[in-house]
């Protein structure tokens, strides 16, 4: 007799839940009290994004039997995809009660805790995971991805090469030793490793940020602008791995950028204006074309180091592995930025030749 719910297992593996859905459901029809099953199908239910239906089938499963740890572990795979984070934590965390020597149940604790940048506690996890199971994947790439948000670039690198050592062929890993040798400045190896990512996913947006990013630190300008003056790489964190984040967004140093730039442009100015230029142009009634033309010109030097990105983007374009990944807005906002520093200058320059 055909067992429907090993052919869904089978079919959970390659990714046809729409398939496993309905061996799940035939399952259930013969015998309506195997939770396990009522519990699986509240994960393919969840996968195929019917969020109201996996609640009911979760809900279903744990009322049916409560001390199962796969159905609080479903229960809490649905309310993670649902947005409700808190509670699919403390799911999980009951499901490794119940269930003490199943590394799975660690190692998806970490990753959501992860998610919510409880960096250390995720760490924490991944080892009681290791214990158990020294080759787990999961837990070895949550906690190398931990020790990258952490800045441990050397214990996020060996933990990655792990976790590669097991599969050779993971994304996730490859994406991860990318940013751990981004920030060990090893950039060749972590162009190549986001470009191994990428062609196992093509669309990997993470990995896709971190190519983009390794192939801007090969120019030292770049560096000492965005990593040096900036102190962190600025797209790293892009809450696009392949497994669920809790959708925050990520926190780029926006206001420091800031800052800086407007520390930069106004001293500049300001010792110009008192130090630089001629007595009798401070004392003129007015500001001078060559006063004005100072004046812009510290405000370019402000713009392009607030946009030193963005103009490193433009010349992404002409690179034969950056410019089929370079999304729209990105080409657009590069473009803009490259356009108004050309455009600054020769208005200016323009101006001054004008009323000389």
């Amino acid at each position: 007799m055909k067992d429907h719910h090993e052919v869904a297992c089978h079919l959970f593996d390659i990714g046809r839940f729409d398939l496993a859905e309905r061996e799940l459901c035939s399952e259930l029809k013969e015998n309506p009290q195997r939770h396990s099953s009522m519990a699986m199908l509240a994960v393919a239910r969840s996968n195929l994004d019917r969020t109201d239906e996996a609640l009911e089938s979760a809900n279903a499963a744990l009322a049916g039997d409560p001390q199962n740890p796969y159905c609080h572990y479903a229960h809490a795979i649905v309310l993670w995809k649902a947005d409700r984070w808190r509670k699919a934590m403390d799911a999980m965390a009951e499901a490794q009660r119940l269930a003490p020597d199943d590394p799975d149940y660690p190692a998806t604790l970490a990753d959501y805790h992860a998610g919510f940048d409880e960096y250390g506690e995720a760490i924490r996890l991944c080892e009681d995971a290791l214990r158990l199971d020294p080759n787990h994947l999961s837990a070895l790439c949550t906690m190398a991805y931990s020790f990258v948000e952490m800045n441990r670039w050397s214990q996020a690198r060996g933990t990655a090469l792990q976790a590669l050592e097991i599969n050779a062929d993971d994304a996730y890993a490859h994406a991860i030793s990318g940013w751990a040798n981004l920030g060990l400045k090893n950039h060749t190896q972590a162009l190549d490793h986001f470009l191994q990512a990428l062609r196992k996913i093509p669309s990997y947006q993470w990995a896709q940020e971190g190519l983009i990013e390794a192939l801007q630190c090969h120019n030292w300008l770049y560096r000492f602008l965005v990593v040096t003056c900036f102190g962190k790489f600025r797209s790293r964190k892009a809450g696009a791995e392949p497994r669920t984040r809790s959708g925050q967004q990520s926190k780029e140093d926006h206001l420091p950028i800031w800052a800086v730039v407007l520390i930069v442009v106004w001293s500049l100015w300001a010792m110009t204006r008192f130090f630089v230029l001629e007595e009798a142009a401070r004392d003129s009634k007015g500001m001078t074309s060559l006063d004005v033309g100072l004046f812009f010109l510290t405000v370019e030097l402000g713009i392009f180091l607030a946009n030193a990105s963005r103009v490193f983007m433009f010349l992404l374009q002409f690179d034969r592995w950056a410019a089929p990944i370079l999304k729209f807005d990105q080409k657009f906002y590069a473009n803009v930025s490259v356009g108004v520093l050309a455009a600054l200058p020769i208005a200016v320059l323009s101006g001054m030749i004008l009323n000389a």
